[in-house]
């Protein structure tokens, strides 16, 4: 006697939105199709495993995986990045720029860590000014920037958002300048002590 086969199974990726679904069918020679849906992340593509939380998307409905690149938190709810910067719009230059100031550099020096062209930083500290992200305080030569509550929460969603190369390497010239600052500061005081 032939042994013919009466169940075939098939894995294939879950439409969008959707987190899985199984489904039975028969084919025409009689076979029992048993398809099942597996879930990804819509943001990034990669497989959601069930033992870990899935996050839905609170405005788009999309599903997420658990890193901080694909889904962020902000005033207690999920969004995909998309959904994020139509809420609390902030592009990455913005982010330098309020990044530097958070950690007490000036301008000037922000602007040299960014290697970005003088018009396009003075456009982008205006758009963080209209948007109440950032504030300046005094007049002509005596006046500094400071970053208000809404940039500071800005900055806090996108921190572990912004991850890709530019802003990291951005990251680690602010950490690396600030320690050569306070290493000559100390070397300074120790001149001046003897």
């Amino acid at each position: 006697m032939e042994s013919r086969d009466i169940l075939e199974e098939r894995e294939l990726p879950e439409k969008e939105k959707v987190l899985a679904s199984k489904r039975y069918t028969t084919t025409t020679a009689g076979k029992v199709l048993r398809e099942t849906r597996v879930a990804f992340c819509d943001w990034c593509g990669h497989r959601l495993d069930n033992s870990k939380v899935t996050i839905i998307c609170g405005t788009c409905g999309r599903k997420l995986c658990n890193s901080s690149s694909c889904a962020a938190n902000y005033e207690g709810r999920h969004y995909c990045e998309e959904d994020l910067q139509r809420i609390l719009p902030l592009e990455r230059l913005h982010f330098k720029i309020i990044h530097g100031l958070i950690c007490g550099l000036n301008l000037e020096k922000i602007k040299d860590l960014t290697h970005c062209q003088k018009e396009s930083f003075n456009s982008a500290l205006k758009e963080l000014i209209n948007r109440n992200y950032v504030e300046k305080k005094g007049i002509s030569l005596f006046s500094s920037y400071e970053v208000l509550d809404h940039g500071i929460r800005a900055w806090k969603t996108y921190y572990d958002i912004f991850t890709k190369e530019d802003v990291a390497h951005f990251k680690d010239e602010v950490t690396n300048h600030i320690k050569e600052e306070n290493e000559n500061a100390v070397e300074r005081h120790n001149r001046n002590d003897r």
